[in-house]
């Protein structure tokens, strides 16, 4: 009986010890879980693809790669806002610029990391050159001077004044008695000026 017992003691212990692991296993696997409220993760998350992680009562904001792209989806209700204290970049995965919005300040578009566009306190500052189809404007005026405002070149009027000593709405180019005048009010086409001796007949 004695090696009986001992054999089944034996039996019984393993048993217990092998439960005891098992224990000892789940109650560490436990305590490397995430908390369902407020738990912190301390590795990398693994989503496949077209596994999306879901942000919203709703589904609302929905970040996944589908094999081939990955997407920022804003599908509910509300705009998509991304916001920062400082800059807001949008770059090439290298780091080069796309675009950059300063708080506070420029918004800028780039062209192969080069800034082409930019916004001011008074306006907008291009870089480079200005192509477009058509420009629609009810007034343009590229100068403002003393005596009126056109289109300049030097101290070239080349449109007629709006303004000033000379507004009655004249085409000229040039100055003073260098210049070509279509003057509107008078009438005729003078060269050198104004006067009856430099009239286009």
């Amino acid at each position: 009986w004695g090696t009986k017992l001992n054999t089944n003691m034996t039996l019984i212990d393993t048993q217990m010890k092998v439960s005891d692991d098992r224990s000892a296993t789940n109650t560490t696997t436990a305590n490397a879980a995430l908390a369902r409220s407020g738990g912190t993760m301390t590795g990398d998350t693994a989503h496949g693809d077209n596994v999306k992680a879901k942000f919203g009562a709703g589904d609302d904001l929905q970040i996944y790669h589908d094999g081939s792209d990955s997407y920022i989806d804003e599908t509910g209700t509300g705009n998509l806002r991304i916001r920062a204290n400082d800059q807001v970049k949008l770059q090439k995965y290298t780091g080069e610029n796309m675009f950059v919005g300063i708080a506070d300040g420029a918004a800028s578009i780039y062209y192969d990391n080069s800034q082409k566009l930019a916004t001011t306190s008074t306006g907008v500052d291009v870089t480079g050159t200005v192509t477009a189809d058509q420009i629609t404007s009810d007034t343009i005026e590229f100068k403002t001077g003393v005596n009126g405002s056109g289109i300049r070149g030097g101290t070239n009027i080349v449109v007629p004044y709006k303004n000033g000593a000379d507004s009655d709405g004249s085409l000229d180019i040039g100055r003073a008695a260098n210049r070509f005048k279509d003057a509107y009010l008078s009438g005729g086409v003078y060269l050198g000026g104004t006067g009856a001796a430099n009239k286009l007949d």
